[in-house]
């Protein structure tokens, strides 16, 4: 049974007027009683507050070991009530309802259900400038500041909803926000060295490093190949006095903007200040200040941004828009931090100086293969780590106890074996995918033998990613559709992948398709921009250029992935039995849609050539692919 909210908070100042008075043992009889019920939060906060106020040796005694969330069920979406700047607004709906807390309002609003938990960050202003200096006002004596104070203090005496609060202002602001972050129970820092110094200063029940990411709603590739395009931008403020390091970085990083006739959006534009002046050299380059939502469709506009760190020495504070140019697919070209080694070596190329700086800008602009491998790197590690959606699981872990899930759907791959000769081709490109979760649908002629499918089985079965394999005989003159239509009868997948026996599947192919879902809103994903391999002249070559990252109306049939509930939608409504059925076509009728996802990890034959050929000399061709590693290695990302 739990203590209640009076009872725990009489029993803990109980105990804290006996340690006042030196019984520290009869302080300890009453704590432990405390500490054997369940606590609500109050009572957990008055613990915390105590354990503070003795000396080590003893406090340690009154504070929680270890804490191991509320063990209690949380909503999919929880709502909460919010101080949030305009941006982390914007980022965080996503995951939870957020609700303004209204600053001029009563304590009305903390009626227990309408809201989980509270969610206050480091905030200069507040949205719409409702809290500004509250956070930040000397010896918070603002009369916002005090507002927000008292209403903190009602939270901690009264309610049982967690206080989280997220500085994500530190390490560099630490000292100007803790007055506020010591009402926090949970307290989330973009700076991980800065964890101890919370743990030594609060009275917080967890602390734990958070670093930025990406809202991939809003910021993402999706239709970046057709916006028009500039070659290089940097957005922030010059700082003419102070912050010397960032200064001098920032002296040499720019001078590629005047190298390549690139643009500076000036944050500081509307101020007079002749310390936020940048040097007179880069006048004509300067534009205006723009709104954040402004600013994330310029992200997809420049063909590069370049990058400076404030902070170099921690392993997790940098800028936001870092992990938002990547999530769009812009490269970035960056001063070295800690940070940015740790969590984008080999994807965000680093300047120590301006030399180094104008030729990885000049690289990136001139070599368009290493432009899309630096874009498409990028893209894969925000999709993959460093979204919001990763942050807010991380959040339910550390204040809920709930388990961070890594679970990935399942894919079914089909694919039908017409050519016996590409065989050993096609299940080393399965055995090699990297995506964690597949099966694997064979559709296979009638006359193939028993103990050959076993072969193939035992062989796929040895990668640990493939979960099962089923073969499906067919007549050999059954239509195409009409097999694909058979393998997802019996397909598991959350997710079907259609692949041709004859074409190169790279390792990174199917962890790519899947992410595309995250972000394009799309039923059905594949390639129409992909390199194709010239048998006559032994060479590859880029179909159909610049549909890259893009709805579009049509797909190479042999790179289709998408929902297989939209599949079995499909064959549902589906009346054709003459020509079997077609995927693209399907999708078009039912209003569905397509996207053209990258062009790498793919390799196809010019299908064009393939009649003229005979199919050993259309292995011949292959072969000869299969032998020239340093070709394919270029499309491989």
């Amino acid at each position: 049974m739990t203590i209640g909210i009076s009872d725990g908070r009489y029993f803990v100042r109980a105990a804290k007027t006996l340690v006042n008075e030196g019984r520290t043992d009869s302080a300890r009889r009453i704590l432990q009683y405390v500490l054997e019920k369940p606590q609500d939060l109050p009572t957990l906060r008055e613990l915390q507050d105590l354990g503070r106020l003795l000396p080590k040796d003893q406090g340690d005694a009154f504070r929680l070991e270890r804490w191991i969330g509320y063990q209690r069920p949380v909503a999919e979406t929880p709502r909460c009530l919010t101080i949030l700047d305009e941006i982390s607004e914007v980022n965080w709906s996503a995951d939870f309802n957020c609700i303004r807390l209204n600053r001029t309002e009563d304590n009305e609003q903390f009626r227990e259900e309408i809201y989980d938990f509270i969610l206050i960050e480091s905030a200069w202003i507040g949205n719409d400038s409702d809290w500004i200096y509250a956070f930040t006002s000397s010896g918070l004596e603002h009369p916002y500041s005090k507002t927000l104070v008292s209403k903190l203090i009602y939270l901690r005496e009264n309610l049982d909803k967690p206080i989280i609060m997220v500085n994500k202002e530190d390490p560099m602001h630490f000292e100007k926000f803790l007055p506020i972050m010591k009402y926090a129970d949970h307290i989330f820092t973009t700076g991980e060295e800065m964890v101890e110094c919370y743990r030594q200063q609060t009275s917080a029940l967890t602390v734990t490093a958070m670093p930025f990411a990406a809202d991939m709603t809003l910021t993402n590739p999706v239709g970046r190949i057709d916006e028009p395009q500039e070659n290089l931008c940097f957005a922030g403020s010059y700082y003419g006095q102070g912050h010397d390091e960032r200064v001098r970085q920032m002296n040499y990083l720019l001078e590629p903007i005047t190298t390549f006739n690139g643009v500076i959006y000036d944050r500081q534009s509307a101020n007079d200040d002749p310390i936020y002046r940048f040097p007179e050299r880069f006048a004509p380059h300067i534009r205006a200040s723009v709104s954040f939502r402004t600013m994330a469709e310029l992200y997809r506009r420049f063909r590069v941004f370049l990058n400076v760190n404030t902070i170099v020495s921690s392993p997790t504070m940098m800028a936001r828009r870092v992990y938002e140019l990547l999530a769009c697919g812009t490269p970035v070209v960056s001063t070295p931090s800690r940070a940015m080694e740790e969590q984008f070596s080999g994807i965000v190329p680093i300047a120590s100086n301006a030399t180094e700086a104008c030729r990885e800008v000049e690289k990136l602009l001139a070599d368009e293969n290493h432009w899309w491998r630096t874009s498409q790197k990028g893209i894969r590690e925000i999709t993959l780590k460093h979204q919001y959606k990763h942050r807010a699981a991380l959040m339910r872990s550390v204040v809920w106890g709930n388990t961070i899930s890594d679970y990935r759907p399942l894919v079914s791959i089909l694919i039908t074996l017409d050519h016996p000769l590409f065989l050993n081709s096609i299940i080393e490109c399965i055995r090699k995918q990297t995506y964690p979760r597949t099966d694997a649908i064979f559709i296979v002629s009638e006359d193939i033998p028993a103990d050959e499918l076993e072969l193939i089985e035992n062989r796929l079965k040895a990668a640990l990613h493939i979960e099962q394999v089923t073969f499906l005989r067919h007549p050999i003159h059954m239509p195409l559709g009409t097999k694909i239509e058979a393998a997802i009868s019996v397909a598991r997948g959350e997710f079907f992948a259609v692949f041709d026996d004859r074409d190169l599947y790279l390792p990174n192919y199917l962890t790519d398709m899947i992410l595309t879902f995250e972000f394009s809103n799309a039923d059905v994903a594949g390639k129409l921009t992909h390199p194709v391999w010239q048998i006559r002249g032994n060479a590859l070559s880029l179909a159909n250029p610049a549909n890259e990252h893009k709805m579009t109306s049509y797909l190479n049939s042999s790179t289709l992935v998408g929902y297989m509930s939209w599949m079995r939608k499909l064959l549902s409504e589906t009346n054709d039995q003459t020509h079997g059925f077609n995927i693209l076509q399907a999708t078009d009728e039912a209003g569905g849609k397509l996207y053209s996802a990258d062009h790498f990890n793919f390799i196809s034959f010019q299908q064009s050539e393939m009649p003229a050929h005979t199919e050993v000399q259309l292995f011949s061709g292959h072969e000869k692919l299969l032998a020239s590693p340093e070709l394919i290695a270029e499309w491989s990302v």
